[in-house]
């Protein structure tokens, strides 16, 4: 069976889209299957990383002065081979999410968005994902093919693309001025942090820090503990933070030793955003808050206290180490 890989080139998380749809290939039926990338970029400067990364040995490269949905759609839309696949698959992003939905309406077929596993059968195919808040897990039967997939963001781990041999590349030059009621435009890089993913040491606020000032001191001290810093969503979407440090299903999903979670209440969503830390200690002034049951320490207090105590204690730590070190 063939199927065809979307990725956008364009995009800071490339690397990170290509590892995840590599890591959910290795663990589905669709490892057996002879698979084709698509790949849109705006420079030469991005076509070595695309290379390098791309899941399959055959490569779509599709240049365009700027990221379009539009033209994007309309190239894989009449691209002479899309008939022959019958999966589709898009990463877990927002841009991944309205590209499958989108081009599964416009070849007649089926799509689903934020899937974890597929499976084949007799007249269609059988996609579950987390719904109700991540609380109940869902089964959804698609019978049209093609079927345009995006996957669940965390639902399988993202795995290392090892360096293929032999690829078979093809370069087009597609145009983007599909979208000509925009007379203006601008793109701006968000602020994400790309170590958020991977710190060993996280602080999260939640909207019980109670202010922009509040977060933005956080912050501070977190980058003085050498820790990574994200927010709940509600802390984004009031405008304390930018939307790149968000923690939870909509946001980043964070691994680290040690999870530091301050003022946040433990919604479903966040709670995914941080299960995978190996401890997780919370503190809030309600002793009712969800995320208090959920943790692996529970502190019943202000956190403006406890951050001042946990300053203190790391800074004469390492002052004692440093003293020790040198009169080695």
């Amino acid at each position: 069976m063939k199927f065809a890989i979307v990725l956008n080139g364009c995009s800071q998380t490339y690397r990170s889209q290509a590892e995840e749809i590599y890591g959910f290939l290795k663990t589905s039926f669709l490892t057996e299957g002879e698979g084709e990338t698509f790949v849109v970029c705006e420079n030469e400067k991005q076509r070595d990383e695309i290379i390098r990364y791309a899941p399959t040995a055959l490569l779509h490269l599709i240049k365009m002065d700027r990221y379009q949905p539009e033209a994007i759609l309309h190239f894989i839309e009449h691209y002479e081979g899309m008939k022959e696949f019958r999966y589709i698959l898009f990463p877990s992003d927002f841009a991944g999410q309205e590209l499958s939905v989108r081009l599964g309406s416009r070849l007649k077929g089926s799509s689903m968005v934020a899937v974890e596993e597929i499976d084949v059968l007799e007249d269609g195919v059988l996609c579950s994902k987390l719904v109700y808040g991540n609380h109940l897990r869902g089964y959804f039967k698609l019978d049209f093919p093609p079927f345009c997939i995006s996957l669940q963001k965390g639902g399988k781990e993202p795995c290392p693309i090892p360096v293929i041999k032999n690829r078979q590349i093809f370069n087009y030059e597609q145009r983007s001025d599909q979208d000509s009621f925009i007379q203006t435009y601008l793109f701006k890089r968000s602020e994400k942090d790309e170590g958020l993913e991977s710190a060993a040491f996280v602080i999260i606020g939640g909207y019980g820090l109670g202010s922009r000032e509040a977060a933005l001191n956080l912050q501070k001290k977190a980058s003085e503990l050498d820790a990574g810093f994200g927010v709940t969503r509600p802390v984004a979407m009031n405008g304390w933070m930018n939307m790149g440090k968000m923690v939870g299903v909509s946001g980043e999903l964070v691994k680290p030793k040690l999870c530091l979670v301050l003022g946040a209440s433990g919604s479903a969503a966040f709670m995914a955003g941080i299960k995978k830390s190996e401890f997780i200690v919370a503190v809030n002034q309600d002793a009712k808050a969800p995320i208090m049951n959920q943790c692996d320490v529970a502190v019943i207090d202000d956190y403006v206290p406890v951050m001042d105590a946990l300053t203190a204690l790391i800074n004469t730590w390492q002052s004692d180490f440093e003293t020790k070190r040198t009169s080695e």
